[in-house]
């Protein structure tokens, strides 16, 4: 027994300092300006650094020629120019390790204009904001905090870009800003419609307000066989 009782003593030892030890690349590239990677008080230059999954990371940058360029955000995959996503305008930026990743710094023209037009709009049954004081200004990287109330009688359905994309199912969602001009819409359903068109619809689609429809071309709330639908 007591034979036993080492062996899984060892067997969890081993497997839990596997656990601790797994490790994650973190990887800070760009132009413009110079990197910086940090973990556990170890701060690296060459814009490779591999630390233990979970970890607390900070990267930041400086720019090169501080007179004719200014930093913009950083970014995930790629560079900005070439497709990838703003995660943030701080810098530094923080975060926890959680796979291998590249970032990139991203540095504009000293003179280029980074504000960035957000608008906020709802549809009949409620109303939304996006987090900040009336008149703030937006710079590309800012973080959005979208949120919408639902009036008496109404509920929230989802959040869609200016496109009509659905971003959110969430009434409360919290985003980045990654273009020049951004459109976010809350929709909203009647809740008293849904009612009055759940009674007797076996085999039949309807929308929310209780209009007869042949086929599902978006994503939204539904009546379907006379049940209220999620439709993903």
């Amino acid at each position: 027994m007591r034979k036993f009782t080492l062996i899984l003593s060892l067997m969890l030892a081993m497997f839990t300092t596997a656990t601790a030890q797994e490790t994650v690349t973190i990887r800070l590239n760009g132009s413009g300006g110079y990197k910086y990677i940090e973990c556990n008080g170890e701060t690296n230059t060459s814009g490779k650094l591999a630390v233990t999954k979970g970890s607390l990371v900070k990267i930041s940058t400086t720019a090169g020629d501080p007179d004719s360029n200014k930093f913009a955000f950083f970014t995930i995959s790629k560079s900005y120019k070439d497709g990838g996503e703003i995660i943030s305008n701080k810098n530094p930026y923080s975060f926890i390790a959680e796979t291998n990743a590249t970032y990139y710094f991203n540095y504009v023209d000293i003179n280029k204009d980074l504000t960035a037009t957000v608008n906020i709009t709802s549809t009949e049954g409620g109303n939304a904001t996006h987090g900040k004081p009336y008149g703030y200004t937006f710079t590309l990287g800012d973080e959005i905090d979208l949120r919408a109330t639902a009036n008496d009688g109404y509920e929230f359905v989802n959040w869609t870009d200016k496109a009509g994309n659905v971003i959110s199912t969430e009434a409360r969602y919290t985003g980045i800003v990654t273009e020049k001009e951004a459109t976010y819409t809350a929709n909203f359903a009647s809740l008293t419609s849904v009612e009055a068109v759940s009674e007797n619809k076996e085999e039949c689609i309807y929308d929310l307000l209780g209009n007869r429809i042949s086929h599902i071309s978006k994503q939204g709330i539904y009546i379907v066989n006379g049940k209220k639908t999620l439709v993903k």
